[in-house]
This record gives C-alpha cells, structure tokens and sequence, in this order.
C-alpha cells in the first residue's frame, strides 16, 4: 500500500474513532456507490445534507464504498462522508488475480467499520440506494444488529440493460447473471423498498421486493434555481442570443440515446436554421458525439458543452424553447421546473409527471420522426409552448419538491423505527470481533 493510502486509512479510522464518541438520539447510516467528487462536479454533493430531513435524524453517516482512495469529508457537526479504498493488497493495481484478493478484504473492513459504529449507538436506521453490494453491507449489518435497513431504488436496472448491454446495468463480479441474484436477494430482505416512482416499484417487485415493503418516494429537490432566466444567462452559456435552444441534459451513454438527440439535430437542420441543441454531460459516449458533430458538420446547429457544474445546467434549462428528455430522471424534473415544455420518449416513469399536449409531448421510443415533428410544433408555437411550461413547473414542484418527498421520507422512517422487521438478530453489545480494525 502506498503511503499516501496509509495515510488516507488511518486518518479516516481516526476519524470514525471519533464518530462512535458521540452517540445519537437518532441516527441513520447511508451506503451509496458513488464518490463525493463526483457529486461535486455534478453539484449535487450539497443534497448529502437533506439526509437529516430538517432535523429529523441528529446524525448522518454516509460510506462510499467504492473509491480508489480513503478519504473523509466532515459537511457540518451532523453530516459525515466515509470514502474507502480498495488499496490493501500490495502489487500491479492492473493484476486481475490482486483485484478479486482485495474485494473480500474490502467489504470485511466496511462491514467492520459499520457494526463498529453500530456498537456505539451512532445509527439506528440504514438506506442503501442499490440492491447490489451496498444492498448487501446494509442487509449484512441490519443482520448482526437488529438495526431496520431499506433500499431505495432509482432505475429500471433491466430497462438500462437492453438500452446498453456493456454499461447499462451493474454488474457483480463481472457478471450480470450474479448481479441479478443479489438484487433478488436483498430486494426480498428489506424492511422497506423506495421506488422514485411507479413503474420503478413494478420493476422491484419483478425482482423480489415483497408488495407490503413498497414505499413510493419520488425525488425532492430544490427547485428555486430552475425557476426563470435571468439577466447574463446568455454571457455565461456563451450561445447567440438569435437562436431557440434544444436542451439535452444528460450521460452521453446509448442507454440515454445520445444518438437520437442527434439525428434530430440532423432532421431539424434541414428545414430551419433558427435553433441550436445544446448538449450537457459527458459519459462513454462524449468521443463518439464530438467526432460526429466534427465530421457531419453540424457544429452550426450543435453545441457540445460537455459536463457543466450545476448554475450552467441551470441557465441552460431556463432559456430552452422545449427541453428534450429521452430517458431521465432528476433531469426530467430539472426540465419541467424550469417552465418550459418537454418533449420525452414514452418511456419507464415519464408519463407520472408529462401529460401530453399540456406539459408537453411524450412520443414512441425510438420514433425520431414523431420525436421531430413534435419538437417543430413546440418551436413554432411559442404561446402554447409557454403554457405548457407554467404547467409543467405547476406539477413539478407539486409532485417533488423538497418538502414534499422530505415529510413522505420522515413517515416512512419513523414507521421503520417504530415497527421492528418480523426476524431480528439481537444488537450487538460489549466487544464484538470486528473491534479488531479499530
């Protein structure tokens, strides 16, 4: 291990140390497969603290369990982020034989540091946001301690594979296959299950989560920022202030079809000239687009903003004419709460929030004919269009904003803490065997 690793791994031992000296009156631990820079750069790293819900939790502890470094960043007296790295067999990073030797050492040491702090009174309730490995750290340590734990699910997993059969969907392992059993696994072990939507909880129920544990929570955010343009939004985007703008905010990856957005390009820019598609993100497939905005001359009508911290996508929602939104999430959201219309693809959740021909359009998946002809009408009636963007703003702060999904999470919660699952493992007390990493 190098030692700036060993550095990073004592400091942050030190550090949940001193985490386990202050016990909480209510406290919850939280596993999600992300890393804070990451959120960071996507400026959404500020929505780690609306985890105490207004108050509701006096502690959170977040583990980021899949880092390529330890780190530990303390956001304010209530809010703590674990980083852990996979740095503990020493040799070549790039030696397959070394990587699958460190993965149960990996997990041992996070499941250690959880029951740890588990001992010490620091949680009392656990939320992974996957049914994969952090599912499992959190079905592993509600076992040996009796602590409730729930998952809360974002993605139709299977959806995401058919779109891109290399990236869309976890693996475990390498493989899809023992994946799909450990989703099932946890899915059918969870006190509670929290879809973002309804068609995300049919898809948990097709893998494994019991009907009674399902405890539907759409996103919350806030949604001030998307709420009107506003003066030197076009000095910042740097984008001419002639042009009606396409917005496509979102991973450039097949399973998002990136590459339909830009045969729309391709099909609108035969026949008008007076837009321009503006495409924020980045992803696998950021080289690809570029090359083909490079080689087909489209750099007139496209421009490839690559990833933006969270004012830019702002700024970029608010001056769109129509917002184009194949398959998103938090996107879709972000779209509608800046007043303006939305055309989507007719896909997974899109039709709970979009009701065609008053928030917008929804078209076939796929059909980049229809997904054309409705992005010209919107474009050319810009009365309707604005109509259609005060209604969509209307249902999108009445459906997800933060106060809104907060009071359901704070329900569901306490409904956790109150009622205890049917089998519980007796909590740890005393010296327990996993001390020893401490």
């Amino acid at each position: 291990m190098r030692a700036e690793s060993t550095a990073g791994l004592r400091a942050l031992v030190r550090r949940l140390r001193e985490e386990a000296e202050r016990p909480a009156k209510r406290g919850a631990l939280f596993i999600a497969p992300t890393d804070f820079e990451r959120l960071r750069l996507k400026g959404t790293h500020t929505m780690i603290q609306e985890r105490d819900e207004s108050g509701f939790f006096d502690r959170i502890v977040t583990f980021h369990p899949m880092n390529g470094a330890w780190k530990t960043h303390r956001l304010n007296p209530t809010n703590t982020v674990y980083e852990f790295g996979q740095s503990f067999v020493p040799g070549p990073g790039a030696w397959k034989f070394f990587r699958l030797l460190q993965v149960p050492l990996h997990l041992l040491f996070i499941l250690s540091a959880a029951l740890y702090l588990a001992r010490c009174g620091v949680f009392n309730l656990i939320r992974a946001t996957d049914p994969y490995w952090t599912g499992l750290l959190a079905w592993a340590v509600s076992s040996m301690t009796g602590i409730p734990f729930c998952i809360s699910i974002h993605s139709d997993y299977d959806k995401c594979l058919v779109l891109d059969p290399e990236r869309g969907a976890p693996r475990v392992l390498r493989s899809r296959r023992l994946a799909k059993w450990l989703e099932h696994f946890v899915l059918r072990r969870a006190q509670n299950v929290m879809p973002i939507s309804a068609y995300v909880a049919k898809s948990a129920l097709t893998n494994g989560a019991h009907q009674d544990a399902i405890r539907l929570i759409p996103h919350g955010i806030d949604l001030e920022l998307f709420s009107r343009p506003k003066a030197g939004d076009q000095d910042k985007l740097g984008l001419p202030d002639d042009r009606l703008i396409i917005s496509f905010v979102a991973r450039f990856s097949k399973h998002k079809f990136v590459f339909d957005a830009l045969e729309l390009a391709r099909r609108l820019h035969r026949n008008r000239d007076d837009f321009v598609m503006v495409m924020v993100g980045s992803g696998e497939e950021e080289g690809p687009v570029m090359d083909t905005v490079q080689s087909e001359g489209l750099g007139d009508c496209v421009r490839v903003l690559g990833f933006q911290p969270r004012d830019v996508v702002a700024a970029v929602r608010r001056n769109s004419a129509v917002s184009l939104c194949l398959l998103d999430g938090f996107s879709l959201i972000e779209a509608c709460a800046a007043g303006r219309p939305v055309v989507a693809y007719d896909v997974e959740w899109h039709s709970e929030l979009l009701e065609p021909g008053t928030t917008g359009f929804l078209v076939p998946e796929g059909d980049v004919e229809a997904l054309t002809d409705r992005v010209n009408w919107v474009l050319d009636h810009p009365t309707e269009a604005a109509r259609m963007g005060t209604e969509a703003r209307r249902r999108a702060v009445q459906r997800h904003g933060l106060d809104t999904a907060s009071q359901r999470r704070r329900s569901h919660y306490s409904e956790m803490l109150a009622t205890p699952p049917k089998q519980r493992s007796k909590p740890l007390s005393g010296t327990t065997p996993f001390n020893v990493c401490f």
